[in-house]
C-alpha cells in the first residue's frame, strides 16, 4: 500500500466513523413528543425537539438539544442537556446539573440482554430486558431494528426503542412513563428535513392540542373529500349547523400549509405542493371552539 492509498484509506475510514456516529443525532431532524403531566395525566401538550450545534465537554463532542412547545416551531430554546453518539451506535446524555453522563441508548442489544435506565441523577433505576427484536420500515423505506423492552420486575410500563429513531416514551428519556411519576411522554412522530419518516403506530397523530378540541363527527355535517387526497381537497360546510370563522391545515411539525377565513360554505384547496403525510384540518367557530380531522395526503 503506497502513501497516497494509505491516506485515502484513513480519510474513508474517518468518513465511515462520522457517518456511523450520526445514526440518531442528525441535524435537520425533529421529534414530536406528547407530554402528559400531573397525576392521572390531567394535562397534555406537544413538545418538539431538535439537534443543532455542538458543545465540547471533558474532551467529548456533544450535540445541543433544543425544545419548544405549542404550534410555533420557529422559536426553539436551548435546553441544559447535551447528547452524543459514538461509533458503536450508543447514545449518551449529559445534563448540566449532573457531573456524569448516562447511557441513553445501546442499539447493539440482543434478546435476553438487560438495560438499566437511571432517573433523578442515578438515585434509582428502571431495569428492562429485551424480549423481542423486529424490523420496522420507516416511511422513507429504511429498515430499522425495533427492540421490545419488558420491565424485569413488572413495576414499570413496557417500552420499545427503534434504532436511529428513539423510544416509545420520547426522544431524550426512554424511561419516561415508567421511571417518573409526575410526567409521562409518548413519541408521536419524527421528521427529517421537514419530511415525516416515523409514525408511532399507537398514536396516529403528530400534534396534540392543549385547548379543548373535538374531532369532526357525523352530526357536524361537514364533507371533506377525497380522503386520502392528492392534488385537491374539497370542503363543504353548507349543511353544517355551526358557523365557522377560519380553517387551517398543518402538518405534524406544526407548519401551516393552508389558512383562510371562511367566506363561503363550499370551496376547494389546491394541495399538489403538500408533501405526502398526515395533516390536521382544523375549523374554528365564532365561539372559539375547534373541530379537527386528520387527513392523509398520498
Amino acid at each position: 500500500m503506497n502513501f497516497k492509498t494509505f491516506i485515502c484509506f484513513l480519510v474513508f475510514s474517518q468518513l465511515l466513523s462520522v457517518a456511523s456516529s450520526q445514526n440518531l443525532l442528525r441535524e435537520g431532524r425533529q421529534w414530536n413528543v406528547r407530554g402528559i403531566g400531573g397525576w392521572g395525566g390531567v394535562a397534555t401538550w406537544t413538545e418538539f425537539y431538535k439537534i443543532e450545534g455542538e458543545t465540547i465537554f471533558n474532551g467529548l463532542v456533544y450535540k445541543n438539544v433544543w425544545r419548544t412547545f405549542g404550534r410555533d416551531t420557529s422559536h426553539f430554546y436551548l435546553m441544559g442537556t447535551l447528547i452524543r453518539e459514538d461509533s458503536l451506535n450508543r447514545v449518551f446524555r449529559k445534563d448540566e446539573h449532573f457531573q456524569e453522563e448516562q447511557l441513553l441508548y445501546d442499539f447493539n442489544k440482543e434478546i435476553g440482554d438487560t438495560i438499566s435506565y437511571f432517573s433523578d441523577g442515578g438515585s434509582f433505576s428502571c431495569d428492562y430486558i429485551v424480549v423481542e427484536i423486529d424490523t420496522l420500515e420507516l416511511l422513507n423505506g429504511q429498515e430499522k431494528r425495533k427492540f421490545l423492552l419488558q420491565s424485569i420486575d413488572n413495576r414499570f410500563e413496557n417500552s420499545f426503542i427503534v434504532d436511529g429513531v428513539g423510544s416509545s416514551f420520547g426522544f431524550l428519556n426512554p424511561f419516561e412513563g415508567g421511571c417518573t411519576f409526575d410526567y409521562n411522554a409518548v413519541l408521536m412522530c419524527m421528521y427529517e428535513d421537514g419530511v415525516q419518516i416515523f409514525q408511532n403506530p399507537d398514536e396516529g397523530i403528530c400534534y396534540y392540542y392543549r385547548v379543548s378540541t373535538k374531532e369532526i363527527s357525523k352530526s357536524d355535517n361537514i364533507k371533506i373529500s377525497p380522503i386520502p387526497f392528492e392534488n385537491e381537497l374539497s370542503i363543504d360546510l353548507s349543511n353544517s349547523p355551526q358557523e365557522y370563522q377560519s380553517i387551517e391545515i398543518f402538518n405534524g411539525e406544526g407548519k401551516v400549509y393552508w389558512k383562510r377565513e371562511v367566506s363561503m360554505n363550499s370551496f376547494s384547496i389546491e394541495t399538489e405542493s403538500f408533501p405526502p403525510g398526515i395533516y390536521l384540518l382544523r375549523l374554528r367557530t365564532y365561539k372559539g371552539e375547534f373541530k379537527t380531522q386528520r387527513i392523509l395526503k398520498i
